[in-house]
C-alpha cells in the first residue's frame, strides 16, 4: 500500500510512503480465515480485512499522515443523513459492495470516500482509468 502525503505534489515519487501490511493481513485475515474454515464456518475474508486491517490500521495511518479522508475502491454510497454519514447500496446494483462494509462504524464512514456515482457517459469504466487520465499511477 502506497500513499502520497497531502503536502507533496502528485508527481513527486520521492515523497510516496509505502506501508507494508503483509504480516498484519496474514495474521488478521488469512490465519483467521483458515481457523474459521477449519471450524466449519464460512468466513468472508474481505469483511475481515476491512474490519481488522483497512479500516483500523490503514485508516489510523492515514489520519497520522494528516490525510483528510481515505478513499477506497468499494462500490457503495456514503450519504450524509441527520445522524451523520450512512452506508447505502451502490447506484449500480450489479456492482454493489455495501455488504462488505456492513461492520464499518459511523466514525470510520465519516473518514471514508467511496465511488458513489455511476460512470459518466463516455468515461472509461476500467479500474484506474481516472487516475491514468490525470497522469497518476495506479496502485498495484
Amino acid at each position: 500500500m502506497c500513499v502520497t502525503p497531502p503536502t507533496s505534489p502528485p508527481s513527486s515519487a520521492s515523497r510516496i510512503t509505502c506501508l507494508d501490511y503483509e504480516a498484519r493481513f496474514r495474521q488478521a485475515v488469512i490465519e483467521d480465515f483458515a481457523d474459521s474454515y477449519g471450524r466449519g464456518e464460512t468466513p468472508i475474508p474481505c469483511i475481515r480485512c476491512n474490519e481488522r486491517v483497512k479500516f483500523r490500521d490503514l485508516l489510523q495511518t492515514a489520519r497520522d499522515l494528516g490525510a483528510s479522508a481515505l478513499a477506497t475502491g468499494h462500490y457503495a454510497r456514503r450519504l450524509l443523513g441527520a445522524d451523520g454519514p450512512a452506508l447505502h447500496r451502490a447506484a449500480d446494483d450489479s456492482r454493489d459492495q455495501s455488504y462488505f462494509l456492513y461492520r464499518t462504524t459511523r466514525d470510520e464512514l465519516d473518514f471514508l470516500r467511496l465511488p458513489a456515482r455511476r460512470p459518466c457517459q463516455g468515461r472509461d469504466p476500467r479500474p484506474g482509468a481516472r487516475a491514468r487520465s490525470a497522469g497518476r499511477r495506479q496502485a498495484r
